[in-house]
């Protein structure tokens, strides 16, 4: 599993339009892996989108991950 800067390079370098597009893209992406870094308290270079958020137990064991969702994605369009 690939973090969130390792699958941004990997859909800007494969994405077919303009240089200056893929700059646009790339400047949006880290904005958003911005957001998701201060929404998650989680380093950039740790970011995962199926890993966003934990599920730990009472005894604060991890249990699971779960994946970015919607309600994420429209706080950040809304902020």
């Amino acid at each position: 599993m690939n973090t969130f800067l390792i699958e941004m390079e990997k859909f800007i370098s494969n994405t077919m339009v303009l240089n200056s597009t893929k700059v646009r893209y790339r400047k949006n992406l880290i904005d958003f892996a911005m957001f998701l870094k201060e929404s998650t308290n989680t380093e950039l270079q740790d970011l995962h989108l199926e890993k966003m958020y934990e599920i730990i137990d009472r005894s604060g064991n991890l249990l699971a991950f779960k994946p970015i969702n919607e309600a994420l994605i429209d706080q950040y369009f809304f902020s």
